[in-house]
């Protein structure tokens, strides 16, 4: 039945969201039953009244203890139709409503208990009144109760949310920190790998080489080898960066490496309209042009990069193709990520997960083609100097 699977959806829902348990209810209304019993105890002491106690706590247990049943459903009740500003004008009417329900709900289940407790304990206890005029009183107070449940509710589920945005706040914090770290690594690989001995050896001999011969392009070949050390060794850091940022730095990286392979090396750059702001990764094209280089172009006599980006479907496609003699195609399959390759993925999967993918595959007219499929978004204004400096690189080719 319909409403049978909505009780049980509010009482997963609540079960699954910490609220409180059979057991802490049970305790709960076994000890607003007691403070009730010795407040009724004392006034009537305190007015002359002597009665037995036992009927009259039973009684009072019996008031309370529907609700071990029904509060789940009031929990569930809250949660779908939460007392919060602005939805009072649907709130209200929907919780009156379920007042009128489960109060009524629990005048049976108070009138069961206490003629159970009669039957087993054969105590002499008073129904209470559940025809005439006493049922009005009666309705009342499980009417007051249920509203009690719905307080408690609200209370509840607030201290539930804000314990979980505290949760989520350590945890994104904590990812955070991880993710800082994972970048911070990468960076440290970035200038290694740009930093060896072997690149800055045939840059500055090929610099020195130039300065001999052609002075203006070795001062320019050597302010190119500037910008990357720069961006190396910049203070912040940016998880993310535009991708004409990104390509002017790859760019810088592509001069240098032209001085080694002269007219051997060809560079071709295809962006597709709005890619240019898009955010990327900061230092994933550099490796990636360079794997390029030392492992698609060594063994061929002229050698052609591209480097392009693309719109699909709200996703940034961008591809490093080389032509080189490309992988074997049974080594496909049990290709296993060096340096850059696999530095490049960890920091995918850490600023993505689960919204990119990285592929590395054999082109059929031979070379490699890389391929990452990223989340499409804008750069937003920035004001900081190290941001300015960036577009400056960029501006200079």
């Amino acid at each position: 039945m319909p409403w049978l699977r909505h009780r049980t959806t509010w009482l997963a829902e609540a079960n699954s969201n910490n609220y409180p348990g059979t057991a802490i209810l049970f305790i709960t209304c076994t000890l607003l039953a007691l403070l009730g019993f010795t407040r009724s105890r004392y006034h009537n002491l305190a007015a002359g009244v002597e009665t037995a106690w036992v009927p009259v706590l039973l009684d009072w247990l019996a008031c309370f203890y529907p609700w071990v049943v029904l509060a789940p459903l009031v929990f569930g009740f809250e949660r779908r139709f939460p007392l919060e500003r602005g939805q009072l004008r649907r709130v209200i009417p929907a919780l009156a409503l379920g007042g009128i329900v489960l109060a009524a709900a629990a005048i049976p289940l108070r009138m069961g208990l206490l003629l159970l407790a009669r039957i087993l304990l054969r105590v002499v206890i008073p129904l209470a009144a559940p025809v005439g005029s006493g049922l009005l009183p009666e309705y009342g107070a499980q009417l007051f109760l249920f509203f009690l449940a719905v307080v408690a509710a609200y209370v509840i589920r607030n201290f539930i949310q804000k314990n979980n945005q505290e949760r989520e706040r350590d945890r994104l914090a904590l990812e955070k920190l991880q993710l800082e770290t994972s970048l911070r690594q990468a960076e440290l690989e970035a200038l290694r790998m740009r930093m060896n001995p072997h690149f800055l050896f045939n840059a500055l001999q090929n610099i020195s080489v130039l300065a001999e011969h052609d002075p203006p392009a070795a001062s320019e070949m050597l302010a190119r080898l500037g910008d990357l050390l720069r961006a190396a060794l910049q203070t912040e850091f940016q998880a993310e960066v535009a991708l004409e940022t990104e390509l002017a730095l790859t760019q810088s990286y592509l001069d240098v490496e032209k001085v080694r392979f002269g007219d051997r090396l060809s560079v071709l750059m295809n962006l597709a309209p709005g890619t240019e702001h898009a955010l990327v990764p900061a230092l994933v094209l550099q490796p990636l042009v360079e794997n390029a280089i030392l492992h698609g172009l060594q063994t061929v006599h002229s050698g052609t990069i591209r480097v392009a980006s693309a719109l699909e479907k709200g996703q940034l496609i961008l591809t490093v193709c080389d032509n080189g003699v490309g992988l074997p195609v049974e080594f496909l399959e049990r290709l296993k990520l060096g340096v850059g390759l696999g530095s490049t993925r960890e920091r995918l999967r850490h600023l993505y997960p689960k919204a990119h993918q990285f592929e590395v595959r054999r082109l059929d007219k031979g070379g490699t083609e890389i391929r990452m499929t990223l989340p499409f978004r804008l750069q937003e204004a920035r004001t900081n100097d190290t941001d300015h400096e960036q577009p400056a690189l960029a501006n200079r080719r």
